[in-house]
């Protein structure tokens, strides 16, 4: 059997499994009863549920409910029931489902109800897509474009169109239009008939057709007959065909070789074959078009302009290729159609008759906006004209009414608008005359749209705001992320070849070649799209869901909405206000706990490994230029402002190795705001437009004072010399860079008392001065091009005049014993600078400084601040140089810290001794 071939006894519920985002469903009829008993509890964990029925037979429907009281409470509020309000029939049958990476489509014969969607009468076709094998996305884009071309064709309800964006945008992989070679073929543009001519190219041996529905005069059957000229004509007819025998027997008259069969289905004799199709057989080849297209003028001779809305597979196949359909019929040779006893059925499509008074279309709540939508305008009333809407019997109070053209707009009350909100359908009368009256059931986009946002948000990805303490809850927290994030090629590799395991090298990481990765594919990919600004309207991604966490936004996403009424009974995954209850639980227990324990909750070995590989391979990552490059800046900012805050309550709860976090803290400020050896952050190598968007997540993510914590956090931790090292050059990069910003305004935002500002700021200045005795010697020495090897330190009593005293000062000297090639005063002075930062850097006194160049005779430098007849003095062979400045080449980070300690000391609370 091959992927788009469906046995005849396939029963459509039992495919309507699996993970999907969303679903949408064309049918003529529809049986919203079958829908809500039968096929909502297994699409419950599907967030949004899209039917689009013909507008007469959904409004016959909905009608029949209202005046026997059905409530239908889901209706437009958990799914939606909208109309196709096409002027002769909406007769496509579809059924599509989607998720991020794969898709699931159904064309066929079959309406929404227990007889199309269970019944062995029906004929039904299948195409799966998945971004591993998309061999079948051109079916998808066909589909897509039936229904979206409806809707630029105004026969969709407006917010249905509006919620079909989001239908679309759970399935990034599927384009607005594609390829032009499709099985799947509807008749918006061209009728059937003649894309079915296109695909025959070949003298037609047999013409086999059969339709429950044929046009009064067989019109369709005879238009079959002149364009494709058959050498015989098979003519298949059921017990309940409709179709006129006179006519049908001069059609067939018409042909060379004419025959009729009545068929049954094999063992159930009495069920009704709504299956349609129109088989032509060749030498070799045949073509086979089924799908919704009776055999009518409207269905196949007509573009939808003029006929009815129908799509249809056309496939062709080698001799003998759709032997299947026929495999469960009883074919039954018959001499007189007119046995049979079959006549033409009287048509259901009622006559419109334009009543004296507004009819109301559709209805929209929002919040407590009630907007009406009739199929005419609406004046104000007047002369005793009174509009009243109700909802379950019950009148509808409003604060404010207006109208404009063919929409009225009422400003419920508080409890108007809860009622609505609960579900069922508004009516609308014209004054007191019942037989004005008309309703609709009020489409919630916020209702539905909620179903979507609480779908895409795993609960452990809004916990990640404050890390969960047991173990279980952090590692699938862990797990989540994994699966939301591409945070390295190993991520990038799954999203491309999620069916292939990356290959494996020291267990860190994977050594995958970049050739192997297609980009275009990650691109697409909702783990890097979900990255991107969310546009008007839409449904939070997972990423976007985890940085209001982070921020602690999460209320305006809209993630938290009211909750369901006890009457919705579907095991729902999104159930509104699931998560929220999940979350006070929590609260509670925290409550019970002691707070000192539950900071401190162990992790075992097992699960701090796994935490160890997760941040290496992200801190691998970020200096993985190419990977960067492939990802783009906000990209890789945005998972830099996750990992930031990941990384520091991991800190906090001690459940990662502090080696392992300091290496991933310095990996990610490295990538945002550049390094000490002239790497660029994203911020200078993003592009204008996305400078603004980086600077705002990081902003709200709070990542330049979680930088500012994390130096406190590092400053006690035990750290190897080479790693102190880096992130003592990286926090005094950090100081003056201006993307990063270290200024009084982030003081303030830290530390609005001022209380603990200086105490920061201390701390950030012995890390930044920190220095060991050969980083001073080598910059002090490196200039004069001698190794620090050539010089050694010696205590010596000097004599000095100060305030007209001679005292005497025990300090150091530095004595350069190699001689240093071209020494003048400029060389002296110099050195004496660098000498002046060493000492301060180091906390020693540096208003006395001495350099012997013992390699070079008696040359000497001292500087002394506080002597009598000179502060520095400069000693080359027998000249000797009197002056008073020394410059020392102080680094912008020290000027820059004294300045905000100064600030802080200023701004410190003073206090106050009784």
């Amino acid at each position: 059997m091959t992927e788009s071939t469906v046995p005849a006894q396939l029963v459509v519920p039992e495919l309507l499994q699996g993970p999907w985002s969303s679903l949408v469903i064309l049918t003529f009829g529809a049986e919203l009863g079958f829908f809500e008993n039968r096929l909502l509890s297994q699409l419950s964990q599907v967030p949004l549920r899209v039917i689009l029925a013909d507008g007469e037979q959904l409004g016959a429907k909905l009608a029949e409910a209202a005046a026997t009281g059905q409530r239908w409470k889901r209706a437009n509020r958990t799914y939606v029931a909208g109309p196709i309000r096409h002027q002769r029939s909406a007769h496509a049958k579809v059924i599509m489902l989607t998720a991020e990476q794969e898709g699931l489509l159904v064309v066929g014969s079959g309406n929404l109800g227990h007889d199309g969607y269970a019944s062995s009468g029906e004929l039904w076709s299948i195409f799966r897509y998945h971004d591993e094998r998309p061999g079948h996305l051109p079916e998808f884009v066909a589909a897509r474009s039936l229904i979206d071309g409806m809707a630029r064709r105004d026969l969709l309800d407006p917010p249905v169109v509006e919620l079909l964006g989001d239908v679309w945008g759970t399935a990034p992989w599927m384009p607005a239009k594609g390829a032009v070679d499709t099985l799947v073929q509807h008749n918006l543009a061209r009728p059937l008939i003649e894309q079915l001519a296109d695909r025959v190219t070949w003298p037609v041996h047999e013409l086999v057709a059969y339709a429950p529905f044929h046009d009064p005069e067989c019109a369709a059957l005879a238009e079959l007959i002149a364009k494709f000229s058959p050498a015989k004509v098979t003519a298949l007819v059921s017990k309940g065909t409709s179709v006129d025998p006179e006519h049908l027997n001069s059609v067939l008259s018409r042909a060379g070789a004419a025959s009729t069969e009545a068929i049954t289905v094999e063992g159930h004799a009495t069920t009704y074959i709504h299956a349609k199709w129109v088989h032509l057989l060749g030498q070799d080849r045949e073509v086979l078009l089924s799908g919704s297209a009776n055999l009518s003028r409207s269905a196949l001779l007509q573009t939808a302009e003029t006929g009815n809305i129908e799509v249809g597979l056309i496939r062709e196949s080698a001799k003998g290729g759709f032997a299947s359909i026929y495999e469960h019929l009883v074919r039954t040779p018959v001499a007189d159609v007119g046995e049979l006893g079959l006549r033409i059925q009287p048509s259901t499509k009622k006559e419109i008759v334009q009543p004296g008074h507004p009819i109301l279309w559709w209805s929209r709540l929002d919040g407590k906006a009630l907007t009406l939508v009739f199929d005419r305008v609406v004046h104000e009333p007047h002369a005793g004209l009174e509009l009243s809407v109700t909802t379950g019997g019950v009148g509808l109070e409003h604060a404010a009414i207006q109208f404009d053209g063919t929409s009225v707009k009422l400003q419920l009350t508080a409890q108007s608008a809860a009622m609505v909100t609960e579900g069922g359908a508004v009516e609308v009368h014209f004054g007191g005359d019942e037989d004005t009256a008309s309703h609709a059931w009020p489409y919630q986009l916020a209702q539905l749209r909620g179903r979507l946002e609480r779908a895409d948000r795993r609960e452990n990805l809004a916990r990640i705001g404050r890390l969960p303490d047991k173990e279980a809850e952090l590692i699938e927290l862990l797990h989540e992320l994994e699966q939301s994030l591409i945070i390295d090629a190993a991520t990038a590799w799954r999203v491309v070849k999620p069916t292939v395991p990356p290959p494996e090298t020291d267990g860190e990481g994977a050594s995958i070649s970049w050739d192997d990765l297609d980009w275009d594919r990650v691109r697409r990919d909702p783990r890097y799209t979900g990255s991107l600004p969310r546009s008007h309207g839409t449904a939070p991604t997972d990423i976007q869901l985890i940085l209001a966490a982070i921020s602690g936004r999460l209320g305006e996403l809209g993630v938290f909405p009211p909750t369901l009424d006890s009457d919705d009974d579907e095991s729902d995954l999104a159930r509104e206000g699931g998560t929220e209850s999940a979350d006070k639980a929590e609260e509670n227990e925290d409550d019970m706990e002691d707070e000192v324990t539950r900071q401190t909750l162990s992790i075992s070995t097992k699960g701090r490994m796994a935490l160890n590989r997760f941040i290496r391979r992200y801190a691998l990552a970020t200096r993985d230029d190419r990977f960067i490059e492939e990802m783009g800046p906000l990209v890789a900012a945005t998972n830099a402002a996750i990992f930031s805050n990941l990384l520091e309550q991991l800190a906090e709860m001690d459940h990662a190795d502090a080696h392992r976090i300091v290496e991933a803290q310095l990996s990610l400020w490295e990538l945002l705001w550049g390094s000490p050896t002239g790497r660029g952050g994203v911020l200078d190598t993003a592009a204008e437009d996305e400078k603004a968007e980086i600077a705002a997540r990081l902003s709200e993510a709070g990542v330049q004072a979680a930088a500012m914590r994390a130096m406190v956090w590092i400053y006690d931790q035990d750290l190897d010399e080479a790693l102190s090292s880096a992130i003592r050059d990286q926090l005094r990069h950090l100081i003056v860079d201006h993307t990063f910003g270290l200024d009084e305004q982030l003081l303030q935002a830290l530390d609005p008392q001022g209380s603990r500002t200086p105490t920061m700021l201390a701390v950030l200045a012995k890390i930044a001065r920190t220095s060991s005795q050969r980083e001073r010697e080598e910059c002090i020495l490196s200039p004069l091009k001698v190794s620090r090897f050539a010089a050694t330190w010696e205590v010596a009593d000097v004599r000095r005049s100060r305030a007209g005293r001679i005292t005497n000062l025990e300090t150091d000297v530095l004595v350069v014993r190699e001689h240093v090639f071209a020494l003048n005063s400029d060389k002296v002075r110099a050195a004496l600078g660098r000498l002046a930062v060493a000492r301060r850097l180091a906390g020693l006194d540096h208003s006395y400084l001495r350099i012997r160049f013992a390699g070079n005779g008696r040359d000497v430098g001292i500087w002394d601040e506080g002597g009598d007849e000179w502060k520095l003095l400069i000693q080359i062979g027998d000249e000797q140089i009197e002056g008073l400045a020394l410059d020392p080449p102080w680094p912008d980070w020290l000027f820059v810290l004294d300045e905000l300690q100064d600030w802080a000391d200023a701004r410190r609370p003073t206090r106050v001794v009784a």
